[in-house]
């Protein structure tokens, strides 16, 4: 006698999919540079299916990792420590990426908007060695230029934007 298995529960297995990235994350960069990333060898449909509720980077692309977003990072922590090992929680993991500063908001902020636009659909990705959009970007104001750094919306890995914003540079 043939029996039939119950339909799956996609959000279940979207649970266990992240809860298994976060066993295999491993976190690169150092300081304000430092993300947590994980092996994407996982069922597409329910990277896709993560990635649309923003947890996780676009997993369609070269690179073979995906980068957690703030709000991924904890909930895939919270799940691997309910799921496998015993506990309803786990201690949220450390923020790894820092808010934008606040010398590098007025200057991002001065830009307008269509050139705001324009910087970041216009990021060279050494990876991809072509033009991406950056995603996920912050700032910080260096020696009177914006650097904005965020992830590369093909391949996910990091990009580096410098935006020329002081009026006079000294020259020594």
């Amino acid at each position: 006698m043939a029996s039939t298995l119950p339909t799956p529960d996609p959000d279940r297995i979207e649970d266990a999919v992240l809860a298994l990235l976060w066993l295999t994350a491993f976190v690169e960069g150092r300081g304000e540079f430092a993300y947590r990333r994980a092996w994407k060898g996982h069922d597409w449909e329910a990277l896709g299916r993560l990635h649309e509720k923003g947890l996780i980077s676009d997993p369609v692309g070269k690179s073979k990792s995906i980068v957690f977003t703030d709000e991924g990072e904890v909930r895939a922590g919270e799940l691997f420590g309910k799921l496998f090992c015993g506990t309803p929680t786990v201690e949220n993991p450390p923020k790894t990426r820092q808010p934008f500063a606040p010398s590098a908001i007025r200057l991002w902020e001065a830009i307008p908007e269509r050139h705001r636009q324009q910087i970041l659909d216009n990021v060279f990705c050494s990876h991809c060695a072509d033009m991406c959009r950056m995603e996920d970007f912050t700032g910080f104001k260096e020696l009177g230029d914006l650097i904005l750094r965020g992830f590369c919306g093909t391949c996910g890995k990091v990009v580096v934007r410098l935006v020329e914003t002081s009026e006079e540079k000294s020259h020594r």
